[in-house]
């Protein structure tokens, strides 16, 4: 199973239209992109199990890289995982289950892998690599 799998199968999902598939659609495609982080960053060299990878965790990673592009992708990832807990939890909001919104959903998932993929390749990113991996180190105390 790979992220793109997920974010194959949200896509599926958000064109659908019932409330549980368009509930579904977000929630997919969010751990699209949280799957897709863990394993930019473990092709990084950053080593820490799945319990250590906690949603908050990875936003924070990303968000104090020192690289403008990257801490917006970590922005929007807590936007994302926030339409994600709603989806998932929220069963009384009903703008949840919009097909609209799980389509603009896994629109947003689908740009942030793209730019996750450009901005963490190793030649790219080496100063934000070191600093992410500095501040999982030292703030989080992540064995990285």
């Amino acid at each position: 199973m790979k992220p793109d799998d997920f974010l194959a199968f949200a896509d599926r999902m958000s064109k659908v239209g019932d409330p549980a598939s368009s509930r579904s659609a977000t929630s997919r495609a969010y751990y699209a992109v949280f799957h897709e982080v863990i394993a930019l960053l473990a092709a990084n060299n950053f080593r820490f199990g799945a319990l250590q990878a906690s949603h908050k965790k990875l936003e924070q990673i990303l968000t104090n890289s020192q690289d403008e592009d990257i801490v917006n992708i970590g922005s929007e990832l807590g936007d994302l995982c926030a339409e994600r807990k709603m989806a998932d939890y929220d069963l009384d909001k009903a703008d949840a289950e919009s097909a609209l919104t799980a389509q603009l959903n896994v629109a947003t998932a689908r740009s942030l892998m793209e730019r996750l993929k450009k901005s963490l390749q190793p030649a790219n990113a080496s100063t934000a690599i070191a600093a992410m991996r500095k501040y999982a180190r030292e703030v989080l105390r992540l064995p990285c």
